[in-house]
């Protein structure tokens, strides 16, 4: 039996299991990275908030709940279609949702946000791929809502694929075991991938068509 690890923790009815499960795949999954909020107090007002994942979503709403103060009724955006449904979970519907590929998405944004003010819930350390691809185009705000760090202890798999779900998982678990040339590497989006080539690895690395669990994995099944 084919096995495949994902740099996630997967819930019970994760779409991404279920698909390889169903295909005689054994599949694991671990996020290698600890999150913790980062308060903060004020923003300033826009015409957009852009959230780049899900953990932003969450620690963004999480502090105003917290702090008793009412959703901003402004236009949402997500960068992917996972960051959609959190966002969705806080009973807001975005105005935009990207595909996960950080240039088609900033082209496809920047035909309704340009000139406008656009605010940024991130993690501390972020790449800000759509502010980079976009600078001057829009007035961007960074917001730092959370930290994320590589977890202290890690007891990884061998797996014959491996599924890396951000750059910083991918540069983790290469940091606590080796990555071997048999292997194969699905990245689930160009930055993740942009990691891995920095890693200078020999095994073959494939990218998802999407930053979605059913992308990722249909790019199992396909490689």
């Amino acid at each position: 039996m084919k096995s495949v690890f994902i740099t996630r923790d997967l819930a019970p009815d994760s779409s991404f299991k279920t698909r390889l499960s169903l295909a005689g795949y054994e599949v694991s999954g671990q996020s290698l990275l600890e999150f913790s909020a980062v308060p903060f107090l004020d923003f300033p007002a826009t015409d957009w908030i852009f959230f780049y994942s899900k953990n932003g979503v969450k620690f963004f709403f999480e502090n105003l709940i917290a702090r008793q103060i009412p959703f901003p009724k402004i236009a949402y955006a997500a960068m992917g279609e996972a960051t959609a449904q959190q966002i969705t979970s806080y009973d807001i519907s975005p105005s935009f949702i990207g595909s996960g590929d950080p240039t088609k998405t900033a082209a496809h944004f920047l035909k309704l946000a340009q000139h406008q003010k656009v605010l940024f819930p991130q993690a501390l350390h972020s790449r800000q791929s759509i502010q980079q691809l976009l600078k001057n185009q829009f007035n961007s705000y960074d917001l730092v809502v959370y930290e994320n760090k590589v977890k202290a202890k890690l007891k990884l798999p061998t797996a014959d694929y491996l599924v890396f779900t951000s750059p910083l998982n991918a540069v983790a678990y290469h940091k606590h075991k080796t990555i071997l040339a048999a292997q194969k590497i699905i990245a689930i989006g160009q930055s993740t991938n942009k990691a891995l080539l920095k890693l200078k690895l020999n095994a073959n690395i494939q990218i998802a068509q999407q930053a979605s669990e059913s992308a990722l994995a249909e790019a199992v099944l396909a490689f």
